[in-house]
């Protein structure tokens, strides 16, 4: 890309030369004349704003790449789960993932469970080696899971982490009941409180950001698979509470 516009620079300043040894050279005719013969509007500039936009396409398309939508599915899942936004990480699941693990909040409670034995637990885990393998619209994903630097779980190319992109109509959900969003108040709130089985404190300012995100969903009408989107398939490193 800097090459080329290096060229393109060289030949503006060349048809730039050309024009004012052209205006010397009939500087002592007739203003007449002068100002019959226009400029013509220079074309090589749009060249370098057609080359500009190309390479802001390309490099759009390649972070849109479906690697790179995985792993920023992957990113979201881990930020998830350290700030406790459970609901939020179950809606990644695949259609057969979430009949397997039941309702949002049976798959919250048990995620809450599950931390609330260790303050630091999600602060331990660490997932390490994230390599990606897209075959059309399935991925496999191998990974090593450590906690507190001792390996826990590995996806394997014998036993992947699969993930999978929705390739039919997005499917829209109905509005969360009040009562829903009462729960998942409630929960988030608990999740603050030291001794409690669900402690998983956040910092000020995250909590309020939670509890606006847990209100304002009670607004909207919810996407549950969205055409074109990566979700996490139903395997052996999805452990649902039933």
């Amino acid at each position: 890309m800097s090459a080329h516009r290096g060229v393109v620079y060289k030949q503006v300043r060349r048809m730039m030369a050309t024009e004012e040894s052209g205006n010397g050279e009939n500087g002592h005719g007739s203003s007449q004349g002068a100002v019959s013969r226009r400029r013509r509007p220079p074309v090589v500039p749009v060249l370098v704003l057609v080359a500009l936009i190309g390479g802001l396409v390309l490099l759009v398309v390649a972070r849109s790449s479906p690697k790179e939508q995985i792993r920023r599915l992957i990113d979201r899942q881990i930020k998830m789960a350290v700030a406790g936004r459970y609901g939020q990480l179950h809606a990644t699941l695949s259609p057969r993932a979430k009949a397997a693990c039941g309702n949002a909040r049976d798959f919250a409670a048990e995620l809450q469970n599950v931390a609330g034995t260790d303050p630091n637990f999600w602060n331990l885990i660490d997932i390490r080696d994230i390599q990606i393998r897209v075959d059309g619209n399935r991925a496999m994903v191998t990974y090593r899971i450590t906690y507190n630097g001792r390996v826990v779980e590995q996806a394997t190319l014998g036993d992947p982490d699969v993930y999978i992109r929705w390739t039919q109509p997005t499917v829209l959900g109905p509005k969360p009941s009040k009562a829903t969003i009462d729960a998942q108040l409630e929960a988030l709130a608990r999740a603050q409180v030291p001794g409690s089985a669900a402690f998983n404190p956040l910092p000020p300012k995250d909590y309020r950001a939670a509890r606006e995100r847990i209100i304002k969903a009670g607004t909207t009408t919810p996407v549950l698979w969205k055409h074109g989107a990566w979700y996490d398939e139903l395997d052996h490193h999805i452990h649902c509470p039933i």
